[in-house]
């Protein structure tokens, strides 16, 4: 009969924890925060928000402070390691107040519905996790536009993060939104291909691409009225990355930095090969090279 009710109390502590308390108070101090996040931060009263509300939105508020900021100032710990699982549901408010406002008046929510549900319901926390670093990330990728990042390392393992899928989640935001400069030069031709690539983060102390941890289960994401494998989203966005990293060192004749490329990377990882839609590509790369 013990030994029931443990697992009936970790059943109910695990279906809960999506869940967090509210006043009707704090529901209002919560919209006027997130009305806040699309104005200018000249205009906006953030600053002071913080200081006039109570502690629980304060990190919520930084954040938002940080996407609005100087562009280097989201490298900083404090913005790229795990937040609160509050924070984290504050953010995912910021979403839905988002594609709610992309939907016809008819199908509407009032933003308090929004509140209600999320508070109340249980929110897979990967989804929480990626919501919240797709909302920084375009603030990196707006930095690495100019910045030479080379010295810079994310250090995944000391960030909080809980177990592997938490970890590629955050690789994934962080490495595809540099990686883009590699697909735009590749499919245009221009630039300097040996300065971007120099310029990109490390991983773990090392280049990117030694990052390999990708064997943990597959799920679904719901998107905008969408739902997908996270894997063929992201997963198959990073294996562009490598494909247009490894295509422009080809192009300029590195072969032995190619072919690093390809040993250490997932490139020469074929049962990865089916979240990508250059299955093909890879197959043939990997029987030439392997």
């Amino acid at each position: 009969m013990k030994t029931t009710l443990i697992i009936i109390g970790l059943f109910f502590s695990i279906l809960s924890y999506g869940q967090i308390n509210m006043s009707e108070t704090e529901k209002g101090i919560l919209k006027e925060i997130i009305s806040q996040s699309n104005v200018s931060l000249k205009e906006s009263p953030l600053k002071e928000l913080q200081k006039t509300t109570p502690e629980r939105f304060h990190g919520f508020i930084s954040q938002l402070i940080a996407t609005k900021d100087k562009p280097k100032k989201i490298l900083e710990i404090k913005y790229l390691q795990r937040p609160t699982h509050e924070e984290l549901i504050f953010w995912y408010v910021v979403r839905e107040f988002h594609y709610n406002n992309s939907e016809p008046d008819s199908v509407k929510k009032t933003e308090n519905e929004i509140i209600e549900w999320i508070i109340a319901d249980t929110i897979d926390e990967r989804w929480l996790l990626d919501n919240y670093y797709y909302r920084i990330s375009g603030r990196l990728k707006f930095l690495f536009n100019k910045a030479d990042l080379s010295n810079y390392d994310f250090k995944i393992n000391e960030l909080g993060f809980k177990n592997e899928t938490e970890k590629a989640i955050f690789f994934f935001f962080m490495i595809n939104s540099c990686g883009q400069g590699l697909s735009v030069m590749s499919f245009t031709g221009k630039g300097n291909p040996n300065s971007l690539i120099k310029r990109l983060p490390k991983i773990n102390g090392k280049e990117y691409y030694y990052y390999i941890s990708f064997e943990y289960p597959d799920f679904d994401w719901i998107g905008y009225k969408k739902t997908e494998s996270y894997n063929t989203r992201h997963l198959g966005n990073y294996y562009n990355v490598l494909l247009n990293h490894l295509s422009l060192l080809l192009e300029n004749e590195q072969k032995e930095e190619a072919k690093a490329l390809f040993s250490n990377s997932i490139l020469s990882k074929p049962e990865l090969y089916k979240f990508s839609s250059s299955q093909d590509t890879l197959i043939k790369l990997y029987e030439d090279w392997k």
